[in-house]
């Protein structure tokens, strides 16, 4: 019976730890921001958050994984997709757009530079306006999504272009 309560209270203390991290992740990337600079990016709470999630749940495996041995195929393949979850998090969440006056610097995940000028490309909004795309002909260049910070510089930018 005392077993069974101290794995209970690990697996509440480690969620009340996992929930403090997540807290403060968030208070700390309000305070970190880029909007002086030219620059999109991911907001910090969008690409640490779900790392620290991630985490919590590979640690959540590893526990299960020490005291239930019988069950060890489930934690092997619980331990794959959390490895997997943390590999595509922080890729995707790796590219930045530098903002120019004639042009943006699109930087992907492999760290490849492309120029696109603004006279080259056409702006479209969805219905709903939560996301902006910007076409080059045909092939759509970068969506940008709601929460990028500095977002509202590049359409400026833009949109100074031509006028």
């Amino acid at each position: 019976m005392i077993e069974y309560f101290i794995k209970n209270l690990i697996f509440f203390a480690l969620t009340a730890v996992a929930f403090l991290l997540f807290k403060l992740i968030l208070s700390k990337a309000k305070f970190k921001s880029d909007k002086d600079r030219n620059v999109l990016r991911y907001p910090l709470a969008y690409r640490l958050a779900p790392l620290c999630i991630v985490g919590y749940f590979m640690v959540v495996t590893l526990l299960v994984a020490l005291f239930a041995k019988s069950d060890l195929i489930y934690v092997i393949v619980a331990g794959i997709v959390a490895l997997g979850g943390v590999v595509t998090i922080v890729l995707w969440s790796l590219w930045r757009v530098e903002i120019k006056e004639t042009e943006f610097v699109y930087t992907n995940i492999l760290g490849k530079k492309r120029t696109y000028g603004y006279g080259d490309l056409q702006l479209t909004k969805d219905e709903s306006g939560m996301k902006w795309f910007f076409y080059k002909g045909e092939e759509k260049v970068l969506s940008l999504p709601y929460f990028i910070q500095n977002r509202e510089k590049l359409i400026k930018a833009y949109e100074n272009y031509f006028c």
